[in-house]
């Protein structure tokens, strides 16, 4: 009964081999659970972005020389994602994503705006902290890579792929 089959019923459970007690201090560490207690929620966001701009310069080559001109990757976005939210950032091909993930996680220095991150009742603003504060950042926040023709079936219809986790 702890293996999954084709002919389960909706609803029906696993049973484990072998029950196991559920404790916060085994599961986290005691040690750390001072630090969760201090990261309560609070009104303010977890993560918040603010007008942030990005642009770059390209440079095409004619008959007649070169010219040079800006190309807007990111124009003016703003959000903000509360602790225990879930936030997804959609768009098509080539509208910003990837720029506005690389530049929270400040591999990319926005032309303008801000971002900050706050956690543990600390709040860091991302393009003006030190390296070490960085360092620390980066244990909490990091980027998930998404190739979507292996995550998304395209035979499926978006509804479908968002209730199928549930369903099973």
């Amino acid at each position: 009964n702890a293996v999954p089959h084709f002919d389960m019923k909706p609803g029906q459970r696993l049973t484990p081999l072998r029950e196991v007690g559920m404790d916060a201090r085994t599961l986290v560490g005691a040690s750390t659970l001072p630090e969760i207690a201090a990261r309560a929620p609070t009104d303010k966001p977890i993560l918040e972005v603010s007008d942030i701009t990005k642009a770059y310069t390209i440079r095409k080559s004619g008959w007649f020389g070169s010219t040079e001109a800006a190309v807007k990757a990111v124009d003016g976005v703003s959000f903000e994602i509360k602790r225990g939210e879930c936030f997804g950032l959609v768009g098509e091909s080539g509208c910003g994503k990837t720029t506005v993930s690389k530049m929270i996680m400040r591999a990319v220095t926005p032309d303008t705006g801000r971002i900050l991150y706050r956690d543990g009742g600390r709040e860091v603003d991302i393009h003006q902290a030190p390296q070490a504060e960085l360092d620390k950042l980066r244990t909490r926040i990091q980027m998930v890579f998404q190739d979507p023709f292996s995550a998304l079936n395209p035979r499926m219809t978006v509804s479908n792929i968002l209730t199928e986790p549930l369903e099973v």
